[in-house]
């Protein structure tokens, strides 16, 4: 409903209704418009403490690919849900693919957010539902989406085969290791971030490691790394209100670590 150069709108209710309150007296436009159909308007007086009421009919456009269009819209269904570790930190950037049972091509795909979320659309069937990130296992699940509703599914990732091992050659003749291929271990990080001060939990500070790899705390503070070579290693902590935290952590083959943050608040700005 326009006035002028003012104007408010309201979207009608699943039986086509629609209802404008607080109007003040005047004349006004009503236009309504919807995708795939061709806008109507009709002019409109209100005297003081009138009800009014005004009735609409839509012509659909004739055209095929706006037919198509709205009756993909009107057959589809959404699927939402959150990607984790097995320790509960949420994995960002995890590929989320929904093909068709027994077919190659992706029907749609998204990447998780930082907090490891993600929501895809599609028409109405039963697909294939596959989540993948580098360092852990893929996993993938049949399930059906619905017309005009939201399914829930999670999804919780293994680390590879608890850590991919890697082949090291070992040519030293005074060593009293074997000479050859020897298998090492990969090893992996895990560790918790808390308030210096009072102990609490961190949830969604982002740390990352060498070689551009973050990850985001989880509810609890926590937070993992796995497949990662022997090495030395540099852990940033960033928190928005926190100072930034930095360690050097040397990692050896096969081992599990452990590495814990306490992050200092920073002091409050007080502007003027």
């Amino acid at each position: 409903v326009s006035q002028s150069t003012s104007s408010v709108s309201v979207s009608t209710t699943t039986g086509g209704s629609f209802e404008l309150k607080q109007l003040k007296p005047g004349s006004y436009r009503v236009l309504v418009s919807k995708f795939g159909y061709d806008d109507a308007a009709q002019p409109i007086s209100l005297r003081e403490g009138e009800t009014a009421q005004r009735d609409f009919q839509l012509k659909r456009k004739d055209s095929p690919l706006i037919n198509k269009l709205i009756n993909q819209r009107a057959s589809q269904g959404e699927i939402a849900g959150q990607v984790r570790a097995a320790n509960g930190a949420s994995i960002p950037n995890a590929a989320v693919e929904l093909r068709e049972i027994g077919k190659e091509p992706t029907v749609a795909r998204t990447l998780t957010n930082a907090k490891g979320e993600y929501t895809l659309k599609a028409i109405a069937g039963r697909y294939e539902l596959k989540v993948s990130q580098k360092a852990f296992q893929v996993s993938s699940l049949r399930i059906n989406v619905q017309v005009d509703a939201s399914a829930r599914q999670d999804f919780v990732l293994k680390a590879e085969n608890v850590l991919k091992e890697s082949s090291k050659i070992i040519d030293d003749p005074k060593s009293k290791l074997p000479t050859g291929n020897v298998l090492v271990k990969n090893g992996e990080l895990k560790g918790r971030i808390t308030d210096l001060k009072s102990g609490v939990p961190i949830s969604g500070a982002v740390v990352s490691i060498t070689g551009s790899r973050s990850v985001t705390t989880d509810r609890e503070g926590s937070y993992g790394f796995s497949n990662l070579s022997a090495g030395k290693y540099r852990i940033v902590i960033k928190r928005t209100g926190f100072s930034v935290e930095e360690r050097e952590l040397i990692i050896r083959a096969g081992e599990n670590a452990t590495l814990n943050f306490k992050l200092t608040a920073e002091p409050a700005i007080n502007k003027r």
